[in-house]
């Protein structure tokens, strides 16, 4: 389903029902020109962010 931009969502936090969502339209971010403010910069070089892909599923 992810692969086809399908996926699963709640109406609030709480709610344990899903529904699956198939928007018509889809957000893309476009990258070229894209711009850290250097109060944004400075703060990712002071502080440690971790970023995962692809773990975790059982918690999903």
């Amino acid at each position: 389903a992810y692969a086809q931009g399908i996926f699963p969502m709640a109406e609030t936090a709480t709610d344990p029902e899903l529904f699956w969502v198939d928007p018509k339209r889809r957000g893309i971010f476009p990258l070229n020109g894209f711009h850290i403010s250097r109060s944004m910069r400075q703060f990712l070089q002071r502080n440690t962010i971790t970023a995962t892909l692809n773990t975790d599923f059982e918690t999903v």
